[in-house]
């Protein structure tokens, strides 16, 4: 970026493109101060100095100040709201995606694909089934779902979520080139509302088709191998899991692993999975101790324990349950003090 900054001081007038150019590049090298302090020279900035530094402070900053600066644009167009969209979504503030969306209509503006994906995803976290099929059949009537596969996996994501297995079926299957995106939106939905064998078929299905899954497909086929006594299944996942290296860099795995093996009672494999995770949580004990008190195992139980608070880590309301299970089910009061 230095290099940039030279050839643009060397310039006599650099128009708006130029310092549109310059503002991009310090945005895409994580430098937001250095990019505020390019627009703030920017003489007369336009619609995509704003818009570019929206989405700069929405990807690098906090919301209240993305909240800001969308408040001064002078003249916003759609992509001025998908990066406040964006901004609202990563924080979980789905309504207020919503109330975004309606606000834009009002204002003129036509959504695109990055709209309705925001919006999709909030419809289905709300459970705005109702909210969704409307935005669907827009959709549709755009002709938007032959050109994104993107806008297609948040459709079927959305009616999964709402638990409209059948709608997400039907969308999923109207996909002419899916990915392990739009596999993972449907399996997902599988699981969440207990279709655990929809969710191995489909698995199976992923496979034939010559897709390879990722951390999110074997996390969730985990989940439904434990659920439905699927051992052998189980196994051969966590074999492909260590061959393919992802227990290194995905705990959210390694711990649908550890639960796995639990609801086996395979509580061995279980803790030797869990030693093996680079990286533990409170979540990963959580399961292991939950395991050993359901199983009567009250002194593993309490090594676990012992071991989980070695690591530093802070018991939460799962581990306190946990611990008042062992007491009431095996009169265990080394938790509390003496009086």
């Amino acid at each position: 970026m230095k290099e940039a900054q030279n050839i643009f001081d060397s310039l006599l007038h650099p128009n708006v493109y130029s310092w549109n150019v310059l503002l991009h590049g310090y945005g895409k090298h994580g430098s937001l101060a250095e990019a505020r302090s390019v627009f703030e020279r920017i003489p007369h900035p336009d619609v995509c100095s704003w818009n570019t530094l929206i989405k700069l402070v929405s990807q690098y900053g906090c919301l209240d100040d993305t909240k800001f600066v969308f408040g001064m644009i002078p003249y916003r167009n759609v992509v001025s709201w998908n990066a406040l969209i964006t901004g609202y979504a990563e924080h979980d503030q789905n309504e207020e995606v919503l109330k975004c969306y309606e606000q834009m209509l009002s204002e003129g503006l036509s959504p695109n694909e990055v709209t309705y994906i925001g919006v999709l995803n909030a419809c289905g976290s709300t459970r705005a089934i109702h909210k969704g099929t409307l935005i669907h059949e827009e959709i549709v009537s755009k002709d938007l779902l032959k050109k994104d596969i993107s806008l297609a996996s948040a459709l079927v994501s959305m009616y999964a979520k709402c638990g409209a297995l059948v709608k997400a079926h039907s969308g999923f299957e109207e996909i002419r080139v899916r990915n392990v995106v739009s596999w993972n939106a449907l399996i997902t939905g599988y699981v969440q509302h207990g279709q655990e064998h929809e969710a191995l078929n489909s698995f199976e299905r992923l496979r034939t088709e010559g897709f390879l899954p990722n951390a999110v497909t074997f996390t969730c086929i985990l989940k439904a191998c434990g659920s439905v006594g699927a051992i052998d299944k189980g196994k051969q996942i966590h074999d492909e899991i260590v061959n393919l290296g992802l227990l290194k860099e995905d705990l959210v795995l390694g711990n649908a692993l550890v639960d796995m093996y639990v609801k086996y009672g395979m509580m061995e494999k279980a803790q030797e999975v869990l030693q093996k995770l680079l990286i533990r949580d409170v979540v990963s004990w959580n399961s292991l101790f939950a395991g050993y008190v359901q199983h009567g195992w009250d002194h593993k139980a309490l090594d676990c324990y012992e071991l989980m608070q070695f690591e530093g880590l802070t018991p939460n309301a799962i581990t306190f349950t946990c611990i008042f299970m062992l007491v009431s089910l095996s009169h265990v009061d080394c938790f509390f003090p003496q009086t």
